[in-house]
């Protein structure tokens, strides 16, 4: 955005600045802190925004700062690129999900720098959909922070953060529950509200894995729930989405009893939960016994 000085401050940051040369607004949306404005040990700023004045003469930069809004740049004039939400979901210059078999240990390689990823990070995942429900695919981010201890050549993570960078703007991160073998498994619209719920797995064991699933309830990420899928011989697991007025995801428990896994007595378990805006509310349980295999459509992620 092209204006004078005191518009392109008054525009991004609100304060007043009496000087007219003619400058340059740039607004860029991430991830960002700040280590160099700390101050005698404070916690840097950080924001999902920064913001730069530019003198039109000379290049240099006037004026900066950093925050989580985004600054109204048509009030400047025509917008000329804006590159965090070019092509209403285009993130230019994002990372790609880690190669490698970290997923099956408790330890993660350093992700490359990146301008979507701050600090040190690893085991990263990347997907895109529309969470939001605007219409534009959003970046979604799954990642690792690491510590400095190392395990067969790679860092043991500190703690895994889900994060969604919006087409629209700005940035929605929940931190996940569990700091072993996360991976997005697919991002879903599955309830009754506009955007995909994403679906992570936060952990295995030899018998069952365990997936979150995260809702956008129109303000924040959060968790709306865990299920459980997979199994080994004598356990299965599964669960199914299933569209409708309220939609529901229905849990699925079997255990074997009895005799051989082909012809024995299976126990199931079949547990209904029930959407209520961007929160699943137990509505019913049941249990089942039968012979025979369990079906293979009710185990394993079905949504």
């Amino acid at each position: 955005m092209a204006g004078t000085r005191f518009e392109a401050v008054l525009v991004s940051s609100g304060d007043l600045v009496f000087e007219y040369n003619w400058s340059y607004l740039i607004a860029v949306r991430g991830h960002f802190i700040a280590y160099d404005a700390s101050y005698l040990g404070a916690k840097p700023p950080t924001g999902s925004v920064i913001t730069l004045v530019v003198d039109a003469r000379t290049g240099q930069v006037t004026d900066a700062g950093i925050g989580n809004r985004y600054p109204p740049l048509a009030k400047l004039g025509p917008v000329t690129t804006d590159l965090r939400a070019a092509g209403g979901g285009s993130f230019p210059g994002a990372p790609r999900t880690q190669p490698g078999s970290w997923s099956a240990v408790s330890a993660c390689p350093l992700a490359a720098p990146n301008r979507y990823l701050t600090g040190r990070v690893g085991c990263v995942t990347v997907d895109r959909a529309d969470v939001d429900g605007d219409g534009r695919r959003d970046l979604i981010l799954l990642y690792a922070r690491l510590g400095r201890q190392r395990f067969a050549g790679w860092f043991i993570p500190t703690s895994f953060v889900l994060e969604v960078v919006r087409a629209s703007g700005g940035v929605l991160t929940v931190r996940v529950p569990h700091l072993e073998n996360d991976v997005i498994i697919r991002a879903r619209n599955v309830n009754d509200l506009p955007g995909a719920e994403i679906f992570v797995r936060e952990g295995r064991i030899s018998s069952r894995s365990f997936a979150g699933v995260y809702a956008f309830d129109g303000r924040r990420l959060h968790r709306a729930g865990e299920f459980t899928y997979g199994g080994d011989s004598a356990q299965r697991y599964g669960f199914v989405c299933h569209p409708g007025d309220p939609a529901t995801i229905t849990q699925y428990a079997f255990l074997l009893e009895q005799g051989p896994i082909a012809t024995g007595r299976w126990h199931g378990t079949v547990t209904t939960y029930q959407w209520q805006r961007s929160e699943l509310r137990r509505t019913a349980m049941r249990t089942t016994v039968k012979r025979g295999f369990p079906p293979e459509q009710l185990q394993g992620v079905h949504c």
